[in-house]
Order: structure tokens, then C-alpha cells, then sequence
């Protein structure tokens, strides 16, 4: 029925798993108002962290002056960019991140931050006094780690993954996953989809895929068939 469909996508929209858009209306992660979801309505895969980078006058120059900006000004440059109206949400947690990690600060006389998208207007951002972009040459290289998991030890870092990121506050720190099912082993093809299934819930990138093989030569294909090369 249509009222359980409209109420799964609210459902999904509010929890951050899709986008919605319509018109000027784009949200994600947070609860719909009435009247934007109709049949009018687009919806695409969740968007991804803003980088911080993003924001900074090099990224968004027409949303600065000077050495200042304002969330709706920025929120009008990366829509701009995107084609599209960004959610809220996405912009709030990316001047989140810019301001714990100082590479920008609410200016003094301006609106309050954190504030809803309602008070983005009367909010003033800067680059601190002290702020000096990096260049790529004198950025440090990021630290990295690999290793092979079997789903116990991968259960053992998600138990302790709450602690790592209260460690590494204000540091990116992301993950990259390699996932592998069947070695050396036949896989029947309903393991393959339910497996496949969970992984697209955790992210649409994570899409089992068959390894290519390389093509049989005709003298290879004659040997197999017994016959004479």
C-alpha cells in the first residue's frame, strides 16, 4: 500500500540510509516535514561526508569575502556546485568537523553555532587567526594499517571502533574493506545474493563480484575436447 511505502522511505530518509529531494527540499537524516514526500519526489543514495576541504575559500571562492562566510553562502556555493540543494544535515556535519578541527571558527557578532538550517543565515564562519592552508607538499602522509579478518576479529574491531574514533577526534580516520566469500571453494548462487544483500544495507559499494578469468586459448579448448591440435 502506498501509505507503508511512503512510511518505509520517511522511515529511511529520517535514519540517513536516502536522499531526498524536492524542489529546494533536500533532506537526510532527519524527519521529513509534511508535504515533501510525493510522488514528485527524488530519491537517491545517502551523500557522503562533506570533506572539510570543501568549505575553504580555494574549494567554495564564491561563497567567501575575505576571510569570511556564512553557512547559507556556503550552502549556496556547494549546491551550485552539486546541481542540487545539499541536505542540511551534510553541510551542519562538515562545519561540525571544520570547527573541531579549527580550520574554522564562528565569528564573533554572528548567529550561534550549532544551529538549525532555519539560523544558517545569521551564521558568520572565518578562518582563525592562526589558520594557514597547507600546502599538498607539507602535508603529512596518512598513517594506514591492513590486515586479513575473519569475522570474529572484525566483530573485535567494531566493539572497540567506539573507543578509536573518541581517540582519533578531529583526525580523519576511514576504512577501507576488502570483502571475500569462497576461496578455493564453490559458492551456490542463493549464498552469493543473501550475502550480497546484507553488504548492499552497509553501503552500495560493497557489491560481490566475480574475479575475471582469463580467456582459454583455441589450443587449450582442442586439448579439453581431444582433439588434435
Amino acid at each position: 500500500p502506498a501509505d507503508a511505502v511512503e512510511a518505509a522511505i520517511a522511515e529511511a530518509v529520517g535514519r540517513g540510509g536516502l536522499w531526498l529531494l524536492h524542489g529546494p527540499a533536500s533532506f537526510q537524516g532527519e524527519p521529513l516535514p509534511a508535504g515533501v514526500l510525493t510522488g514528485a519526489a527524488e530519491l537517491r543514495p545517502p551523500l557522503p561526508p562533506l570533506p572539510v576541504e570543501r568549505l575553504m575559500p580555494e574549494a567554495a571562492p564564491g561563497a567567501w569575502t575575505g576571510r569570511t562566510t556564512t553557512a547559507v553562502a556556503l550552502a549556496a556555493a556547494l549546491a551550485a556546485q552539486e546541481g542540487c540543494p545539499l541536505p542540511w544535515t551534510a553541510l551542519r556535519r562538515a562545519i561540525d568537523d571544520a570547527v573541531a578541527s579549527r580550520w574554522l571558527e564562528a565569528a564573533p557578532g554572528g548567529g550561534p553555532w550549532p544551529c538549525d538550517a532555519a539560523g544558517a543565515a545569521q551564521v558568520t564562519l572565518r578562518q582563525p587567526d592562526a589558520f594557514r592552508p597547507v600546502s599538498v607538499a607539507e602535508r603529512p602522509e596518512a598513517y594506514t594499517s591492513s590486515a586479513t579478518l575473519d569475522p570474529a576479529a572484525l566483530q573485535d574491531l567494531v566493539e572497540v571502533l567506539p573507543a578509536m574514533v573518541k581517540a582519533a577526534a578531529g583526525v580523519p580516520l576511514a576504512f577501507r574493506l576488502d570483502v571475500t566469500l569462497g576461496e578455493e571453494q564453490a559458492v551456490d548462487a542463493e549464498t552469493v545474493a543473501a550475502v550480497d544483500a546484507l553488504l548492499q544495507d552497509v553501503s552500495r559499494d560493497l557489491r560481490l563480484k566475480r574475479p575475471a578469468r582469463a580467456p582459454r586459448s583455441a589450443t587449450a579448448s582442442r586439448d579439453d575436447a581431444g582433439e588434435e591440435p
